[in-house]
């Protein structure tokens, strides 16, 4: 198997900048015209002193597998990349063995370092604090794949990597079940 490469979209990251400094983003979908000229409906709010509009590109990508762990089966690792150049996400689909329900574990990343999760039922801020390492070797060698395929994020990918073969600081060994994570402090 290999990676397989959906459409590029092309997207605007909307950053609101409040007064007291916290950065809040999302991203709308546009299609491009000749000269950029798109029309977008912004919301202000009272505690933003700023706005920024930027435009990007996301290439999405998925890798079909069957990788049998003692909870589940991987069946889909995806991955993102942003202007063709950085690593935005990477991520898990996979089928419990107790219930047969397909689930994700998806990881976001911002100038290669973690800014997010998204665990289906749950998402927030940084990654989990109190999780073992999202790739192992058998999935490690599906992006060493990637890395040939699209040489130009070779280097984000390597980042990403590291991150994502270690620990949350917190995790002792064994997972009681919870999730932890650390919100961004106020400026």
């Amino acid at each position: 198997m290999t990676w397989i490469a959906e459409p590029v979209k092309h997207l605007l990251e909307i950053t609101h900048i409040e007064k007291d400094g916290r950065e809040y983003s999302s991203s709308e979908e546009f299609t491009p015209e000749e000269r950029y000229s798109t029309d977008i409906s912004l919301q202000l709010f009272k505690k933003d002193a700023e706005l920024r509009v930027r435009p990007y590109t996301i290439e999405h990508l998925r890798q079909l597998v069957e990788e049998d762990y003692e909870k589940g089966v991987v069946n889909e690792l995806v991955a993102g990349i942003r202007d063709g150049i950085s690593i935005a996400y990477v991520g898990t689909f996979w089928t419990a063995k107790e219930d047969r329900y397909r689930r994700v574990n998806q990881y976001f990343l911002k100038n290669d370092e973690p800014s997010g999760f998204n665990f289906g039922h749950m998402s927030g801020p940084g990654w989990p604090l109190n999780q073992p390492p999202v790739l192992d070797k058998r999935l490690m060698q599906y992006f060493l794949e990637l890395k040939n395929l699209r040489p130009d994020v070779s280097g984000s990918l390597d980042k990403c990597m590291k991150h994502l073969t270690r620990s949350g600081p917190q995790y002792t060994g064994q997972s009681d079940g919870s999730i932890s994570f650390k919100l961004p402090k106020r400026k």
